[in-house]
């Protein structure tokens, strides 16, 4: 197949995935509404698996192909230089440094620059189905046993004390403290982060010249990819934002592996140096995503049974994807685009 119509035809898959993730809790919302307490348990035990085996195939995907390839395209190739040095051996150090470096960015992303409770993934046993489209309920409501309840809207009526000749000066700082407020809210902070980390994933794909592993790659990041709109749409949802804003963080993070596909493809025609500093970072990232999702899944708080589960979801997901990763090799070589003009 053409690898720019298995790209396009990826992009479209993308958008349809991470659309659907978004509108996942509205839907389970109207369906729950008649049958709540009888499905939430399964669908949150369904969730939780499939969230293990998505984390399955993302770390796959980095260990059984995009760290190896990208290891030896550094390695293997004279002409490639980084930091000014044509030594395998340093070569490889400093993939690995680059994998480094993604892997502090999505950790300061998710967890240093938000400034409340961070739900990285999502966080099955504290939110429940949706009762409208304005507003997620959560498990961990404060009961009767806790009156400190915070309101949302703590500032209503900040400006009491108003007087005319500062009108303008009064509206243009609360415009500033809007702005603040939500800069501060870790829903940005996640749908941003998720949105890079889309981005990246999308960089991968586009920088793959095999139509084969550009499925692949697809598929395994597609595994995961509904679950992050789920954890978008539920943490918007959660704040007090405005639905506008809620629509273009939502659009922001529904396109941003499409514009990913879109730039990756373009930055590999400038070669494959810059193509092997885009993957390390990828997989930086990459390896966070799927650790931190099997380490959030799988907690002592669970049963062993429901431990044992998960792990054999993530195991399977595993073996699985290098199954597919090794019969497409078998199958059908992957030659990269420097390989093909030796060729001819």
């Amino acid at each position: 197949m053409d690898l720019l119509l298995a790209k396009a035809i990826c992009i479209f898959a993308f958008l349809s995935v991470a659309t659907g993730g978004c509108a996942i809790p509205y839907i389970l919302g109207l369906f729950g509404k008649r049958n709540r307490n009888k499905y939430e348990n399964k669908v949150k035990n369904i969730l939780s698996n499939l969230n293990c085996f998505g984390a399955g195939f993302i770390f796959s995907i980095v260990m059984f192909h995009l760290l190896p390839e990208t290891i030896i395209i550094a390695s293997s190739h004279k002409d490639i230089t980084i930091f000014k040095t044509h030594d395998p051996e340093m070569k490889t150090l400093f993939i690995f440094f680059f994998v480094f470096v993604g892997f502090c960015m999505q950790l300061a992303l998710e967890y240093v620059l938000p400034t409340d409770t961070n739900i990285c993934c999502i966080d099955h046993g504290a939110v429940r189905f949706t009762d409208d489209n304005d507003h997620i309920l959560n498990i961990t409501n404060h009961t009767l046993d806790n009156p400190n309840t915070e309101i949302p809207n703590a500032s209503i009526n900040a400006d009491t004390h108003y007087h005319p000749h500062e009108g303008g000066h009064s509206n243009h700082k609360n415009r500033l403290t809007k702005i603040l407020d939500v800069l501060a809210l870790q829903s940005f902070f996640l749908t941003i982060s998720l949105a890079i980390h889309s981005g990246i994933e999308g960089m991968i794909v586009g920088t793959s010249d095999d139509s084969h592993f550009v499925f692949i790659t697809t598929f395994c990041i597609l595994s995961h990819k509904w679950i992050a709109g789920v954890t978008v749409s539920l943490s918007l949802n959660r704040n007090n934002i405005s639905p506008n804003l809620k629509i273009i963080l939502l659009l922001i993070f529904i396109f941003s592996s499409p514009l990913g596909i879109i730039v990756g493809h373009l930055v590999h025609s400038s070669g494959e140096k810059i193509t092997c500093v885009i993957n390390a970072l990828s997989i930086g990232t990459l390896l966070f995503i799927g650790c931190e999702i099997l380490l959030n899944e799988i907690q002592m708080k669970y049963t062993r049974k429901v431990r044992f589960s998960k792990w054999l979801s993530f195991c399977s997901s595993c073996l699985i994807a290098f199954s597919i990763i090794y019969f497409t090799s078998h199958i059908a070589p992957h030659q990269h685009s420097h390989e093909l003009n030796v060729k001819k």
